[in-house]
């Protein structure tokens, strides 16, 4: 939308109906003009064919985390490619590893600050924990929450799973070597170092002229 607003024409992609139902009730909200700068489609980041090409396709807010493996990032990295302009960039986020989310005890929960309902203003308490599967780089988040003021038993809690691939820099500028693109990895959308990152990388692509190395015959140099 800020985009849109910025007199951006912005396709968006998602592949669950009720998050793009959400974006077109917030875009009703919008000016008629703003509004049709923005076509919405219904898709898989793996397998999504653009129509058409862009100077900038963006994959934030950890959703790249929801590639669980090599071949579903590649799917992802080949698709996108597809959807670029010549020196065009490709900006996606993941969270960066940390050892006290990697190395947790899965049985451990910790409290977390209550929150309010956007809508209700109930308030929620919640705790969540971890637990880390090392030879698939995939971390669970579970989280419990139940109603202020009540104690929280089982049947009172609602608990939601968050399952996200842990991706590391130096597996990501691999993959992308291979895929065909230059990379520049930061801490954040500011540019900072790599080197400063506390929760997050940013990864700033662009394909190079000669395209992916798995299609000139040379598989193993990218991923020594």
């Amino acid at each position: 939308m800020p985009l849109a607003e910025r007199g951006h024409a912005v396709v968006g992609v998602d592949t669950s109906p009720p998050m793009l139902r959400r974006l077109k009730e917030r875009l009703r909200t919008l000016d008629p003009a703003v509004r049709g700068r923005v076509r919405l489609e219904r898709g898989d980041m793996r397998s999504f064919e653009p129509q058409e090409r862009f100077a900038l396709v963006l994959a934030t807010f950890n959703v790249v985390g929801h590639l669980h493996s090599f071949q579903d990032m590649a799917q992802f990295l080949r698709q996108a490619a597809k959807g670029l302009r010549p020196g065009a960039e490709l900006v996606f986020d993941v969270p960066l590893p940390a050892a006290e989310e990697t190395e947790a005890d899965p049985d451990e929960r910790l409290r977390l600050p209550a929150l309010r309902h956007p809508k209700s203003g109930v308030s929620v308490e919640h705790d969540e924990r971890y637990e880390y599967d090392r030879l698939r780089q995939l971390l669970l988040v579970e989280s419990d929450h139940w109603l202020r003021g009540q104690r929280p038993r089982a049947a009172d809690r609602l608990t939601t799973r968050l399952v996200l691939r842990q991706w590391f820099p130096r597996e990501l500028e691999s993959l992308l070597t291979y895929e065909g693109y230059s990379a520049r990895l930061t801490a954040d959308y500011t540019g900072a170092p790599l080197a400063l990152a506390e929760d997050m990388i940013v990864v700033h692509a662009k394909k190079r002229a000669r395209g992916p190395l798995a299609h000139q015959g040379r598989r193993t140099s990218a991923i020594r």
